[in-house]
């Protein structure tokens, strides 16, 4: 297909010109070697690879996965198989790994990275049919095993990547304020309907005005540089139109008609919340995740958007919850109460390149990943989702995540990214233009419309249509 030729000229010209592939060549899948007990996806007993090195690069400081590095020596004591991971910047994750694999180093065994920027390492992995059927019998079966997004990082219709971890951004509250009599009647006087959960970004918008004030905000949200508003934005389109920012034909569905009023609806909502109505403090506009998290669990915000499940496991904390009171979470709501999408979802991927000089001791890390006596503390300890529907469910319903997280994903049926552009140089225009909207030096018309021509413009050059 022309689109494909046109990415695979992209992802060199991202590298270095003259950069060779090298041969992979698959390795025995010791077919007969049988499980483990207790362990599923199950490991090979009989330790076939004991004595390999597995090395792979993770972005430093997370603390889901360090639940994983803990947990190492059981890994190796169980196959033999020694682990090491380069603690690398979130940010250097994607060139890091690309640099490695592009010039066939052998350096790494796996490649992980977020499945909304992954799309880089098509090229450079194998595919994983031979494992999957190793494993599962059947692929059909092993995407049943994991949430139906997980057909998105398909490659040309080939398993190359697996998931070992998926989160939702969602909406955070304080309880208390929401359950005050006064509070209630005062409310219901100003605007007309009870003080619930907020079910629509206008409920967000009235609840927060309501509460802001005192030295207090009543919204705060992680809408810092470098994206994190930006995605915002995506989120809220997603969850209020049902649509990707492209579908499936190259379409940009934000560009006219009701999908465009809403667009331009959903920035208007976080332009408002800083300039005009003011019920998210200033420094939203700076705020990661950490910054939101410090500024909500301090008390300074009745309400909060982000990533915050990561600090769901200290907001349950006695001595926490006895300073500040107790904390609830919502799937965060579209313009509509009647539209229940998906929006943005966080799903890292984990991959084998073709240059990997231990394929068959990476997949056996895989399978480990996946285990229920990982996923357990990347979820109790981390805030993470596992990316396994079923394991998610029973995690909801022993309370070791929030309901309101697997809800949210429950929605969500597909991933952000239609072409790996929007990964790349159709990002960092949409931060650039979303960044300046925020700051109110564009309307949020001007953004849409320009974010539109933008990527319509790309579309047509890379040749996805004409």
């Amino acid at each position: 297909m022309r689109h494909d030729r046109n990415y695979r000229k992209y992802v060199l010209a991202c590298l270095m010109a003259g950069l060779s592939l090298g041969p992979w060549i698959a390795e025995p899948t010791h077919a007969g070697t049988k499980p483990l007990e207790g362990t599923y996806p199950p490991i090979k007993a009989g330790k076939p690879y004991a004595g390999q090195t597995v090395r792979l690069a993770m972005q430093a400081g997370w603390t889901a996965f360090k639940q994983v590095l803990d947990r190492l020596s059981e890994f190796e004591e169980m196959t033999g198989i020694r682990v090491v991971v380069d603690s690398v910047p979130a940010s250097d994750m994607q060139r890091k790994q690309l640099i490695e694999v592009s010039q066939s180093t052998g350096t790494y065994s796996l490649v992980a990275g977020n499945a909304n920027e992954f799309r880089a390492f098509d090229k450079w992995t194998i595919p994983l049919t031979p494992y999957v059927n190793e494993t599962w019998g059947d692929p059909e079966k092993f995407m049943g095993f994991l949430w139906p997004i997980h057909r998105d990082t398909l490659v040309g219709g080939q398993i190359h990547y697996v998931a070992f971890h998926a989160n939702t951004q969602l909406g955070f509250y304080y309880k208390k304020p929401f359950t005050d009599p006064k509070n209630k009647a005062s409310f219901k006087a100003k605007y007309g309907y009870d003080l619930e959960i907020p079910s629509s970004l206008s409920q967000v918008q009235d609840i927060a005005n309501f509460f802001t004030g005192g030295g207090k905000y009543g919204f705060t949200a992680n809408w810092g540089g470098g994206g994190p508003g930006y995605i915002s934005w995506v989120d809220y389109y997603m969850k209020s139109t049902g649509t990707r920012l492209i579908d499936d034909g190259f379409n940009v569905t934000f560009s006219q008609g009701k999908n465009r009023e809403v667009a331009i609806r959903v920035a208007a909502f976080q332009q408002d919340a800083l300039h005009k109505a003011k019920f998210a403090n200033p420094d939203t506009v700076t705020f990661n995740t950490g910054m939101v998290a410090d500024y909500f669990m301090s008390g300074k915000a009745v309400m909060a958007y982000g990533w915050l499940t990561d600090y769901w496991p200290q907001m349950q904390r006695p001595e926490f919850r006895a300073e500040h009171g107790e904390v609830g979470a919502f799937p965060f709501p579209p313009l509509d109460p009647a539209i229940r999408a998906g929006g943005y979802v966080s799903w890292w991927n984990i991959g084998i390149p073709k240059d990997s000089k231990s394929p068959g001791a990476a997949w056996e890390f895989i399978k480990w990943l996946l285990n229920d006596k990982q996923q357990r503390p990347m979820a109790t300890v981390g805030g993470q989702l596992p990316p396994i529907p079923e394991m998610a469910a029973k995690f909801a319903n022993q309370g070791v995540i929030p309901r309101a997280q697997y809800d949210s994903f429950v929605a969500a049926k597909r991933l952000w990214i239609t072409i790996p552009e929007q990964a790349l140089e159709l990002r960092s225009k949409g931060v650039e233009l979303h960044s300046a909207m925020l700051a109110n030096k564009i309307s949020p018309e001007e953004f849409v419309d320009r974010f539109a021509r933008e990527t319509e413009g790309l579309i047509k050059q890379r040749g996805y249509k004409k």
